[in-house]
């Protein structure tokens, strides 16, 4: 069976990891002949680097063949964006698509039609990651049977805890102290990721007079190459009265280079807990990062990371429906926050449950049996 996938290479964009991802599992199967095709990017490239993932993906698909501009195989999958949904020749075409929280633009599109007419007029399948993306492309009018979900996959060789002396080591290393309890987001920093609601959470937290409360910081890690998250986060900060901003700015890192695999690992298992208040996403799969390196996560309840998250693995806090996205509630969050700060068994009951849940989800293998079986069915 010869497959072709189709998008970008070593770049930390999430579609670049998820087709790295998908390329080297489906290569490692019996029975395929798997080749590669790098799509252009919008906007300027980011610099070319190793060590975003996991060793075994970046050999396997360095040493894929790159896929002839003839060719008319019997599976395409294309991870890629602006939204390509053109049957390529040969077998079925799969196009990851995400909605995230508002309807999927048409300038999201490669031919500049809402998402329902660029269906209608492709031969394409979409396949997308969560039942919440499914559910808000459903919504934008495209058709139910054209939209099948396929969850990302985790490694969680790769993405694991850390031990007690590794762990202890790598809070030195990023100047935390032992007794702080470190809050962790990561991602874009653009407004569906909900980092308002977080900075406001948390500033409430720390201007409390509370004697509970242990020293707690706030870690965000952005994405400066591509999004310019470091900017998004002082327009935040300038949102809040001055002398709120000044108390939370002193105890903020902000992280916004390019990290591989290794140090996001030592990042996520060095911190103590997880918050993405996310007002919608295509799939989050830094919470999944999270949880399989043993972190408790506070997310909202009814968006992408019900697929992946239960109360077990710590906070869902209740978001009703605005819209297409969610509006997470302020005080959930705010109580989801401070419960985390000031409660060390919650943190390890829930942090063990989570590395059980990510043990749980399919991996990449498991991820690339499924685009073949739909595939399968498809043709």
């Amino acid at each position: 069976m010869r497959v072709i996938c189709e998008g970008w290479r070593g770049i930390p964009h999430s579609y670049a990891l998820v087709h790295q991802s998908q390329a080297a599992a489906l290569a490692r199967r019996e029975g395929l002949d798997v080749a590669v095709r790098d799509c252009p990017f919008r906007g300027a490239m980011p610099p070319v680097r190793r060590g975003l993932l996991p060793a075994w993906i970046e050999e396997t698909v360095a040493h894929l063949p790159a896929a002839a501009d003839d060719a008319a195989p019997d599976l395409t999958v294309r991870t890629t964006h602006p939204f390509d949904l053109t049957a390529a020749p040969g077998g079925p075409t799969l196009v990851l698509v995400t909605a995230q929280a508002r309807p999927v633009p048409p300038d999201e599109m490669a031919d500049g039609r809402p998402p329902a007419e660029s269906v209608a007029a492709g031969g394409a399948h979409i396949v997308t990651p969560s039942t919440w993306s499914r559910e808000r492309l459903v919504a934008d009018g495209v058709p139910a049977e054209r939209v099948t979900v396929v969850p990302h996959g985790i490694d969680t060789a790769a993405w694991a805890p850390l031990t007690p002396r590794e762990r202890h080591g790598a809070r030195r290393d990023l100047g935390w102290a032992d007794d702080e309890v470190v809050v962790l987001s990561v991602g874009a920093m653009t407004a569906n990721k909900g980092l308002d609601l977080l900075l406001v959470a948390f500033a409430r937290l720390v201007a409390a007079d509370d004697p509970r409360l242990p020293r707690v910081r706030l870690v965000l890690k952005g994405a400066d190459a591509l999004f310019g998250s470091r900017d998004l986060v002082r327009q935040h900060l300038r949102g809040l009265p001055n002398a709120v901003a000044e108390r939370v700015a002193a105890r903020i890192t902000y992280l916004g280079g390019c990290y591989g695999l290794a140090d996001m690992r030592r990042l996520y298992a060095a911190a103590d807990v997880y918050a993405a208040p996310y007002r919608g996403e295509g799939f989050n799969l830094p919470v999944l990062e999270a949880m399989a390196c043993g972190l408790p996560v506070i997310v909202p309840a009814g968006g992408a990371t019900d697929d992946f998250v239960d109360a077990t693995c710590g906070a869902r806090i209740d978001a009703r429906r605005d819209g297409p996205a969610l509006a997470p509630d302020r005080a959930a969050l705010e109580a989801a926050l401070e419960t985390a700060v000031t409660d060390p068994d919650w943190r390890r009951a829930a942090g063990e449950a989570a590395r059980v849940r990510a043990l749980a989800h399919p991996d990449w293998d498991g991820a690339a049996g499924r685009l073949l079986d739909l595939a399968e069915w498809l043709a």
